[in-house]
């Protein structure tokens, strides 16, 4: 009885162990993150090169330029309005 029995066991076993070597083996959570990334950042700076060389995407730039200018000039006056908080103490006080 047993030897019956022991020949499909072992067809069974090789035919496990086969489809176990055969089968894909699946990616990391680390590695399908890194891919992800990968491609997500490859996606953006494509964006952003068309963006950059569309013609509303030049207009951006140049207002936002002109702000940050236009923000530095106010600071800066500002700057000379306003006397200095700190002021240096009296020798001998």
């Amino acid at each position: 009885m047993r030897a019956p029995l022991l020949l499909p066991l072992a067809l069974l076993a090789l035919l496990s162990n086969f489809a176990r070597a055969e089968a894909p083996r699946e990616e990391s959570p680390a590695a399908r993150v890194r891919s992800f990334t990968q491609q997500a950042v490859r996606s953006v700076q494509e964006r952003l090169a068309a963006l950059r060389q569309s013609e509303a995407g030049q207009k951006a730039r140049e207002w936002l330029e002109s702000g940050l200018e236009k923000v530095q000039q106010f600071l800066r006056s500002v700057k000379d309005k306003i006397p200095p908080l700190r002021t240096e103490a009296a020798p001998g006080s």
